[in-house]
């Protein structure tokens, strides 16, 4: 991997060489570009593997529904951006094959019934006062009550599972328990030099 601070430090320098910010400032665009380019990395690193294992739709659909949610909940990371991205090229790849296993398999309304009801499981993880919060979980929610009202079921197919199982693992990585896996996954994998 990179090293995502100093790459961000030498982009804010040339990004900012005439524009009059102080430190603080120019620290949080360090922080901004950093944080830009580690999401940036993990998508492109975890969708390129998975185009390679035939799951690059579900599993971007499954990263943006959980990153956007990420947003504005946060979450646990791990203690390196290596390690990071390791959990999450598993972890979303991993939700990936089971996803789209149903999405194939299932009739089109049981797999709506079955995404509203993992969004309506997602929501005491994130309840918080935060209207954003609540305004990506009513987006999310929306998804299969349209799915089931709409005349076409492809699109509809395709979305609203892979959306509320990104709704869910971000969830879990709010609760004690997801905090906890991904303490015990970072140093499992420190222990075996990842």
């Amino acid at each position: 991997m990179f090293d995502l601070e100093s790459t961000a430090h030498r982009l804010a320098n040339r990004l900012l060489t005439n524009v009059p910010f102080d430190a603080v400032q120019r620290a949080k665009v360090e922080y901004a570009l950093a944080l830009l380019l580690g999401v940036a990395t993990e998508l492109v690193l975890t969708v390129a593997v998975s185009a390679l294992l035939g799951t690059a739709l579900e599993t971007l659909i499954i990263m943006l529904s959980a990153l956007s949610l990420r947003l504005f909940t946060g979450g646990a990371h791990c203690s390196s951006f290596r390690r990071c991205s390791v959990f999450t090229v598993v972890c979303f790849i991993g939700l990936s094959f089971p996803v789209k296993a149903t999405v194939t398999n299932c009739e089109f309304k049981d797999l709506m019934w079955v995404s509203l009801l993992l969004v309506i499981l997602a929501l005491p993880f994130i309840w918080k006062p935060q209207r954003l919060t609540l305004f990506v979980w009513t987006i999310c929610a929306s998804l299969p009550i349209w799915g089931m009202l709409s005349d076409t079921e492809t699109a509809w197919r395709i979305l609203t599972l892979p959306v509320a199982a990104g709704l869910v693992l971000q969830s879990f990585m709010l609760s004690a328990l997801g905090q906890k896996v991904v303490m015990r996954s970072d140093k499992i994998m420190q222990r075996i030099g990842i």
